[in-house]
């Protein structure tokens, strides 16, 4: 695999990992364990499995976390810059904002239909300067080619 290239549609991406992630986050909710502190810990899990099987994604920002609006809340930024919405074996949509949090609560709130349909589980972002984030959009949309955009910015 290249350097750059998306781990959408890649068998050797552990799936497996998530899964028991998944589950041990249900049991740990379940005893009463703090949300917000669970959903970092599998997002840690997941960019763990990512580096250790030499994954590597074409964003500036590596950082990647769980798809849910604690997490929006207490991640995104509300500075300019793009963002990418997917699930482990797909990027699902890639946009750009000058408020990325507002941008991704507008989202969660189901603005888009197929970003609902597709049912993503985490969210990456990175920073740029209003009169770059149309062309680094295209260019992740480019690379990843998500279903959910059907054209380019």
């Amino acid at each position: 695999m290249r350097r750059g290239r998306s781990v959408a549609g890649d068998p050797r991406f552990n799936l497996a990992r998530c899964f028991r992630a998944t589950f041990r986050v249900d049991q740990l909710l379940g005893e009463g364990y703090n949300g917000l502190l669970v959903s970092r810990h599998l997002e840690r899990i997941a960019d763990q499995s990512l580096r250790e099987e030499g994954h590597e994604m074409p964003w500036n920002n590596q950082n990647t976390f769980l798809y849910s609006m604690n997490s929006v809340l207490s991640s995104a930024t509300q500075n300019s810059g793009v963002y990418g919405i997917f699930k482990p074996d797909q990027w699902i949509y890639i946009g750009e904002s000058g408020n990325i949090k507002q941008r991704l609560i507008q989202h969660l709130n189901r603005d888009n239909e197929c970003i609902v349909r597709h049912g993503p589980t985490a969210f990456i972002f990175e920073l740029c300067l209003s009169s770059e984030r149309v062309q680094r959009q295209n260019a992740l949309i480019l690379e990843f080619q998500p279903p959910c955009n059907a054209e380019l910015g």
